[in-house]
């Protein structure tokens, strides 16, 4: 049976397909950030203000002074020792909840929101739970307490606007303007013109739009300039478009950024002449052109690449935006290449990322990564010798040799590779995974024994590993051992993967082996309905058929089957092999 390389390359440790080198240049920053953050935090984590002051006040102005500075985990650490010993306030519960939404955690973020508001009856508060509900979708709390606050006679500008905010985000736009109508006096004209613009934008009423931003005072220029960038790519008006990218060509870089995604990421099809303005428009602002090259490789079709021509602009900003980072002129290069799927062109810039910086483990990945995917077996493995070799002392390199001999069914060199991944530390999840594979080998090795023992260890760890199911279900059919353990692990698969041909093959063939032919037909052919050029399943077939008498239709479904493996059909060797199978 074929390994499920989905799986395969499934390695929990941060690699081969997660690791695109358009996340290298990111890692590097965010690694640089969190060796600042920590020197921060072990600079600080035996002062006082943890360990001896407990007033809450201070608590709270020194998780602010911490935050300033941009050490975001000692501020955490301040203003959860701040609720451990000051039940009552609420600013510490707030700036948690800000701190937890920062790092991505929305539901410990809604739970302090929450408690902040429980706390005290402060507009900001609540407008802040109400922006975390927004986040996690939680559109029903946010109107039922809106709508408590409202009866309760607290007319507040912004709450107001966001109960309003929410029927034209539900597109309830009635309501919506029924109660616009209703707050119209209480409401700013700054709130008014917003809520108008956002229900204009639900009714796609665009040219409203932009009749409001040209006579609104209220809405500073850079908002201006981001919904006129989204209405003239909805519009495709391409000459005002052109005309905003070239005057916003001197703005901040963070402004830029808004305004490109907005046009890149739009669902219609961005012109790629609007495409090369933003890069031809900004050739001075290094930073952001660097960031909008790998953004139109991340975000634009394969096509888009190629009509933009993309490549050409990559080595026009070689000597210019990339002259003092070598290594991400190459990387980005890479990515372009792998995106418009050049894969040699792919590999020469990997080999040139490799020779500038021969340690970096994640150059080597990508290249392994590469080579497995056009089932260059050798390739794989003298990657992973080089990278032991000049020392990068990673288990995973000994994981990808094992698999690589493996699909060259030097299973010897395999055993020898995986065996080692398991003298080392890692996580359950490698270890079950290279346990799988090592079933695999130990069963090709004739060591049953052994094969049988992980292929239960890795199903106890992860019940819903249905490869692991299948294969093991499999190789006790074929060896016509407990046949009965070989039926209930095919068939969970079955019942949960409707749509796998392999596992509908491997449960009709255990039927098959019991001899329950006439309810092995009904699986076979339903493999057969979902992959009709698999030539095991259709000599499978033709053996089920033979047996229920049918035997023109067993002998055209093993024609079938020749003709799909490419060799000559022998009927007489058929049954003799039916003859085998039999004895």
């Amino acid at each position: 049976m074929n390994l499920n390389r989905q799986n395969v390359l499934m390695v929990d440790l941060d690699i081969a397909v997660k690791n695109k080198m358009k996340k290298f240049i990111i890692f590097l920053v965010f690694i640089n950030q969190f060796i600042n953050t920590l020197q921060a935090y072990t600079v600080n984590v035996d002062s006082c203000y943890i360990k001896n002051q407990l007033d809450y006040d201070y608590l709270i102005v020194e998780g602010y002074r911490f935050l300033l500075n941009g050490n975001m985990q000692m501020a955490e650490n301040i203003y959860e020792k701040a609720v451990e010993y000051e039940k009552c306030g609420a600013a510490a519960y707030f700036q948690l909840s800000k701190i937890k939404l920062i790092k991505g955690d929305a539901k410990s973020a809604e739970y302090y929101a929450e408690k902040a508001c429980l706390i005290s009856d402060n507009n900001t508060y609540l407008l802040n739970y109400i922006n975390i509900l927004k986040i996690t979708g939680n559109r029903k709390i946010i109107n039922s307490i809106i709508k408590r606050r409202l009866k309760e006679g607290v007319l507040d500008n912004e709450l107001i606007y966001e109960y309003i905010n929410s029927f034209i985000e539900e597109n309830e736009l009635r309501l919506a303007k029924k109660e616009m109508r209703k707050y119209h006096k209480i409401l700013t004209d700054d709130l008014i013109n917003r809520l108008n613009i956002a229900f204009e934008m639900k009714r796609e009423n665009y040219e409203n739009v932009l009749l409001i931003l040209n006579s609104s005072t209220y809405i500073d220029g850079e908002e201006k300039n981001k919904l006129k960038a989204k209405i003239f790519t909805e519009l495709q008006k391409n000459d005002s478009l052109k005309a905003l990218i070239k005057n916003g060509s001197d703005l901040n870089s963070n402004f830029k950024r808004e305004i490109a995604e907005i046009i890149i990421k739009n669902e219609k099809d961005a012109k790629t002449d609007i495409i090369k303005d933003l890069i031809e428009n900004n050739i001075k602002d290094i930073e952001f052109e660097k960031w909008l090259i790998q953004f139109i490789i991340n975000e634009t079709s394969k096509n888009t690449l190629k009509e933009i021509n993309l490549e050409e602009f990559i080595y026009k900003l070689k000597n210019y935006c990339y002259k003092d980072s070598e290594n991400q002129f190459y990387a980005t290069l890479a990515d372009y290449y792998d995106k418009i799927e050049l894969k040699d062109s792919l590999i020469a810039q990997l080999e040139i990322l490799r020779r500038l910086d021969a340690t970096n483990v994640f150059v080597y990945f990508r290249l392994i990564e590469t080579y497995y995917s056009s089932n260059k077996w050798l390739k794989v493995v003298d990657i992973c010798k080089d990278a032991k070799n000049i020392g990068l002392d990673d288990i995973r390199f000994n994981y990808f040799m094992g698999l690589a001999f493996y699909q060259m069914s030097d299973y010897e060199n395999a055993k020898k590779n995986l065996e080692s991944c398991l003298l080392s530390y890692v996580n359950d999840d490698f270890k079950y995974m290279v346990k799988g594979l090592l079933a695999e080998v130990y069963y090709k090795l004739g060591l049953f024994e052994f094969s049988d023992s992980l292929f239960e260890e890795v199903i106890k760890y992860n019940p819903n590993d249905l490869t692991a199911r299948n294969n093991y279900a499999y190789y006790l059919a074929i060896r016509e051992k407990r046949l009965d353990k070989a039926e209930d692990l095919s068939k969970y698969t079955i019942e949960r993967e409707k749509n796998n041909a392999s596992f509908f093959d491997t449960y009709a063939w255990i039927l098959y082996k019991q001899g329950k032919y006439r309810e092995a037909v009904k699986y076979i052919e339903k493999a057969i309905e979902i992959d009709k050029g698999n030539y095991i399943i259709w000599d499978h077939y033709g053996y089920i058929l033979y047996k229920i008498r049918k035997r023109k239709m067993a002998e055209n479904a093993w024609k079938r089957s020749c003709e799909l493996k490419n060799c000559i059909f022998s009927l007489e060797e058929k049954l003799e092999n039916e003859r085998k199978i039999n004895e």
